[in-house]
């Protein structure tokens, strides 16, 4: 459709005689023009915010839902006040009453998923495989490999896989930010230093203490994106954000000494003239989560109105497609990924090219219950809450007419019993009532009876049973994953591990598909950034089994290839014990077998098994063996001697030597 004008209409609807004019001088760099209060600062900005408060709207429909899922795990139910003094008192320590109660059914479910996952994920070593299709990239694919888990190792990314595993099941979506991270910390050094007596002599003088900043790491850090604070474009579905999407920001609540060092180091500019965040919070600017205030806590630390209030900025950052000329902030007029930073949605601290080789916005999401093409979609919660309500209630209704049972009601005729016998006394489990004069000569059940009381809710528990069940069929989380084996007598290991893969396999399908979603590009950006970025002073020396006798070191040009990241298959990681005796199966046939022993190196083998085994530095035990020749010379020149039975004995008193054992006896 033709707009009348030779040029397009950019992306925020400007033609190009709309555009404002770009003055580029010296060193001026984009964020140098985007001074507070001023019209270029202004127009940046109101194209910021636009965006994320349009994709906060969206978001902010979700919040309701995610509140219930938060309570539904942590088993919260609002008591009546009776009951919450009641609560109150057992929690102080008097005698305990009952109140109704939550069954953790949805925390036991999530956990078990969780607990899978993280383990599928993690216990493989390294975390991400990486291939390649070229046989002269075979050497720098396993390079990437190592660098990759090296990165991992140096972020602790186990916490960030077990906090996908959390939140894709209560939020419907989990998220990672990949960043490229560059850390400096002081480095102390002692050098000598020398001094000179009068005759000219260098005298040794005391150890001089020299501090200095050193790189300490360099290369890419994996960040969790807390769901409440993720706004994406919300014209395409959540987990094709990156590809596809126009834009993608994510907030965090950050102090003003973090921020001055930010712009200290270079990265960022203007924070002091930041205004206070009251006056430019939109109206969903206050999600209200219960994850951590159940208990007491803050759901978002530092966001709490009061506290801190001067000194702690709302941030939200992200990746924008651009026209830079639009915006004025470049000439250029083709569609560009660009890094901004605003406080408080009232000042941009940073507006800087993203110019990452890989082309994706900074982030990787997974939606493993998703249809494929809405936005948003549902939990593992969402569907087993309603199921924990049901079961909750079985046993509360249980619970209250069991008490009803055991509180006695009686039939009694006042003129024929002392009736303050019948109110118990100090606690006392029994008692003496006492008949009156009346009741002399007649029956005793005429005076008293118990009245009779059925419990209608014996059937719950079985009932709960049933729900349970329901739970398992619809999470897969089944009594196999707990480590519970079903009831019915003894059961073969082949029975045993029957059951076991099959309700691994309902879970592998979410592993494939979390890793295809989210993992799969989180090592294509990891991979590419070390590509990209990894400078040349800095490289990782390999040592141990894979540097062998000699270090490995793995620099930037041995990382060059073109790569491929394998779907994860969905299985766990293999037991250790059940690969130590497929080792020493192996070892033992090559024992036997002397072709298959002549082909192998039996003793790195034993190495390996042994490590299997949990014995550590094994190879440190091994003895220096030389050639033969250099025997035969160090024994010529009187240095070795052979070892015999009488030198073992007359070197060892009574002891005596086996030849058939090799050893003292």
């Amino acid at each position: 459709m033709s707009n009348g004008y030779d040029e397009p209409p950019g992306l925020d609807n400007n033609f190009e005689r709309d555009y404002p004019k770009v003055v580029v001088t010296g060193e001026d760099r984009p964020i140098d023009r985007l001074r507070p209060d001023s019209d270029a600062h202004g127009l940046v900005l109101d194209y910021i915010r636009k965006r994320v408060e349009e994709s906060e709207r969206c978001m902010a429909n979700f919040w309701p839902r995610w509140i219930e899922n938060e309570l539904k795990v942590h088993a919260y139910i609002s008591l009546a006040d009776y009951e919450q003094k009641v609560k109150k008192k057992n929690q102080a320590g008097e005698s305990p009453k009952p109140v109704s109660i939550i069954i953790p059914t949805t925390q036991a479910t999530v956990a078990t998923i969780a607990t899978y996952l993280t383990h599928t994920f993690t216990g493989r070593h390294p975390i991400i495989q990486v291939g390649t299709y070229k046989d002269e990239y075979l050497a720098n694919a396993a390079n990437m490999e190592t660098v990759i888990q090296y990165n991992h190792d140096h972020s602790r990314s186990i916490r960030n896989f077990a906090h996908m595993a959390w939140d894709w099941q209560i939020y419907g979506f989990a998220g990672w930010r990949i960043g490229w991270n560059t850390e400096f910390r002081m480095k102390v050094t002692k050098k000598p230093t020398t001094s000179y007596s009068l005759f000219g002599e260098q005298i040794p003088g005391p150890m001089a203490t020299e501090k200095e900043l050193h790189k300490c790491y360099e290369g890419n850090k994996i960040i969790s994106i807390d769901p409440y604070g993720f706004f994406p474009d919300p014209r395409v579905p959540l987990h094709e954000v990156a590809e596809t999407g126009e834009y993608v920001f994510w907030r965090t609540w950050e102090g003003k000494h973090s921020l001055l060092k930010d712009e200290f180091d270079g990265h960022l500019k203007w924070v002091k003239s930041t205004p206070s965040r009251t006056s430019m919070d939109s109206q969903y600017s206050d999600p209200h989560s219960m994850r951590s205030e159940i208990f007491g806590g803050k759901a978002f630390p530092g966001h709490s109105q009061g506290y801190l209030l001067k000194d702690n900025y709302k941030v939200d950052q992200g990746t924008c497609e651009i026209i830079p000329r639009e915006l004025g902030l470049g000439d250029s007029e083709r569609p560009e990924k660009w890094m901004f930073t605003m406080l408080n949605s009232a000042q941009i601290v940073q507006a800087e090219p993203f110019e990452s080789y890989h082309g994706m916005h900074p982030v990787a999401i997974t939606e493993p219950m998703v249809q494929g093409y809405g936005f948003g979609n549902a939990g593992t919660v969402d569907f087993i809450a309603a199921l924990q309500d049901a079961i909750s209630w079985l046993y509360n209704s249980h619970q209250d007419n069991v008490r009803k049972v055991i509180n006695n009601d009686l039939i009694v005729a006042p003129d024929m019993i002392v009736m303050k016998d019948l109110k118990p006394q100090n606690n006392e489990v029994s008692r003496v009532i006492r008949l009156k004069r009346t009741a002399l000569g007649q029956d005793v059940k005429n005076a008293i009876s118990q009245l009779p009381v059925q419990d209608v809710t014996t059937g719950h528990i079985k009932d709960i049973q049933v729900l349970l069940g329901i739970i398992e069929r619809i999470s897969g989380a089944s009594d196999n994953l707990t480590g519970i084996q079903d009831a019915g007598g003894r059961k073969t290991a082949t029975e045993i591990r029957t059951a076991a893969a099959a309700a691994v396999n309902r879970l592998a399908y979410l592993t494939r598909l979390i890793s295809a979603q989210a993992c799969v590009p989180m090592a294509e950006q990891m991979a590419i950034n070390n590509q990209q970025y990894l400078s040349d002073e800095f490289y990782i020396t390999i040592t141990g089994q894979q540097g062998g006798q000699a270090p490995i070191r793995i620099t930037p040009d041995m990382l060059v290839g073109d790569f491929h990241f394998p779907v994860h298959d969905g299985t766990l990681p293999l037991d250790r014990v059940a690969l130590l005796d497929v080792w020493k199966e192996m070892f033992g046939m090559l024992l036997q077998v002397e072709p298959l022993a002549q082909r192998y190196d039996l003793g790195k083998i034993f190495e390996r098994t042994a490590e299997l085994g949990g014995i550590r530095n094994i190879e440190s035990m091994r003895t220096q063996q030389m050639p033969d020749q250099q025997v035969q010379a160090q024994a010529q020149q009187g240095n070795l001697v052979p070892i015999t039975p009488e030198i073992i004995q007359g070197l060892n008193g009574d002891q005596g030597y086996d030849p058939a054992m090799g050893a003292l006896q």
